[in-house]
């Protein structure tokens, strides 16, 4: 046993025997659903060009989720719809030749608590796997008479670490980071003309708040804000695309199992 994995096993060592964390135990299963709806904005970077010139537009987005789960683990599935428009470059103001971009995203996350009540206070720690797939669509000005349609299909996924800090009292509070990378293709409608097998590849990092308040046993309601930067690598275009989510929700309790 080399010095560095002395050292792990003498750190684990000392969190498991802490009385300041306490490991969880299962509890009752609970099944939430919940519907949002709120605000986004979107900025696009070309990382080809080396003038400082970006793409931005604002719209709306609404998300239907379901979250299973105990006080061990949670298993949260989520179909969330973006529509953006009013797009236009910066810092000049400009209209720009994309009419609107939408988005369709379905994704899974799973996350196992390993940890209660860290250093004595209601304090969760948890980490566990993210996936998702995505269509986005971007429709483009060709002409006043015809436009290009970028049509992009994304899968992928990656890590998430999840906070979470429940008092007794009603409210509550949740932050999750998560980072990985995605793969997809990218097919491209021209005047009844279809080109396709294009990649678009890339990583990806995210950012989740969240504040929930319980109104009672079943219901709750919450607000999130959620910031999020993909690179995309489409054929010979790179570009950095960040988002940034500010939506209000409720949340309801189906019938425990």
């Amino acid at each position: 046993m080399n010095t560095n994995t002395f050292c792990i096993c003498i750190v684990m060592g000392m969190l498991l025997a802490s009385p300041h964390i306490r490991q969880v135990n299962a509890q009752p299963l609970e099944t939430w659903l919940s519907f949002d709806g709120g605000y986004t904005f979107q900025k696009s970077l070309p990382l080809d060009l080396n003038i400082p010139v970006e793409q931005r537009s604002n719209g709306s987005a609404l998300a239907l989720s379901l979250l299973y789960g105990n006080d061990r683990a949670e298993h949260g599935v989520r179909f969330s719809y973006l529509r953006q428009q009013d797009i236009s470059f910066h810092p000049a103001d400009l209209p720009s030749f994309a009419d609107r971009y939408v988005a369709l995203t379905i994704d899974y996350q799973y996350t196992r608590y390993h940890f209660r009540d860290i250093g004595g206070l209601p304090l969760s720690f948890g980490t566990g796997p993210y996936l998702f797939v995505a269509n986005q669509i971007i429709d483009y000005r060709a002409s006043p008479n015809s436009t290009v349609e970028y049509n992009e299909l994304m899968y992928g996924g990656g890590i998430n670490i999840t906070l979470q800090y429940l008092p007794e009292a009603p409210i509550s509070l949740q932050l999750t980071l998560l980072n990985g990378g995605h793969l997809g293709s990218q097919e491209v409608n021209r005047e009844n003309s279809t080109f396709s097998d294009e990649r678009a590849n890339g990583w990806l990092a995210e950012v989740n708040g969240e504040v929930s308040f319980r109104l009672n046993a079943d219901w709750q309601i919450f607000a999130f804000y959620n910031w999020a930067e993909r690179t995309e690598h489409v054929f010979q275009q790179n570009q950095r695309r960040t988002f940034q989510h500010v939506n209000l929700g409720i949340r309801y309790r189906l019938e425990d199992d």
